[in-house]
């Protein structure tokens, strides 16, 4: 403590006028760093009083210790007033954390925090109009799967391979009839039967398959005509065609 006494006597001794801005920064330092965070203070405000005429860098470090030492000695909100000068002038200026404690540097960068501007409430997104559920045309109930719908799924994806199983199975025996083949209906009514097997699978099958777009196709449509309500007289940007 002696030793900042002695430095700040020096210091005071020594005139201003015959030292440059970074000769009596360092002086504040020196000050600051013996231990004595009055003198410091005090060279630093008196550094500080000549405003325009001091290099941008001298200038921003005498602004961040001074912010420092008000920290401890007056509290947080006198540091406020001298950090809120230096980012201001230097919004990028970083509290070195090797030369100043961490809780300068937390409290400074919360002083940058509520400088940034509020962002507004991003734009919410122009409304899509519905589009026709093109997967519906996959077969085996895919889009049902994907949507989660497991049932519907099942069913239509069942229909559908069961149908066409079927089909395909009759069509090949009815096929080696006609060709006199190994595998064919020799007895007229098994083939009468096997044919009418025949058209009933296939039925079934195309039902199961056509059924779902149709019904796809309905609740689309609904879903366009509610959407079209929903638009206001002034105008709405919409994605997508009707």
């Amino acid at each position: 403590m002696w030793f900042g006494t002695l430095l700040a006597l020096w210091i005071t001794a020594a005139p201003a006028e015959e030292l440059d801005a970074p000769r009596r920064l360092e002086i504040a330092l020196e000050a600051y760093q013996a231990g004595d965070p009055g003198a410091a203070r005090d060279r630093l405000t008196e550094l500080l009083a000549d405003g325009p005429a001091l290099p941008p860098a001298v200038r921003q470090e005498a602004l961040a210790y001074l912010g420092d030492i008000l920290y401890f000695e007056e509290g947080s909100e006198a540091a406020r007033n001298t950090f809120l000068a230096l980012l201001s002038e230097a919004p990028a200026y970083t509290l070195d954390a090797f030369r100043h404690p961490p809780e300068v540097c937390s409290y400074f960068e919360q002083v940058r925090a509520s400088l940034a501007p509020a962002l507004p409430d991003p734009k919410p997104p122009p409304p899509r109009a519905p589009r026709w559920p093109a997967r519906v045309l996959i077969p085996g109930g895919i889009m049902y799967f994907e949507n989660g719908q497991t049932n519907a799924g099942l069913l239509v994806g069942g229909l559908q391979l069961a149908g066409a199983s079927v089909t395909w199975a009759t069509y090949l025996r009815l096929t080696r009839t006609a060709d006199g083949a190994e595998g064919g209906v020799d007895d007229p009514d098994a083939w009468l039967t096997t044919r009418r097997v025949n058209w009933v699978a296939g039925a079934v099958g195309t039902l199961a398959y056509v059924t779902p777009i149709v019904v796809e196709t309905v609740l689309w449509s609904r879903e366009r005509a509610a959407f079209r309500a929903t638009l206001t007289p002034t105008g709405v940007e919409v994605e997508g065609r009707f």
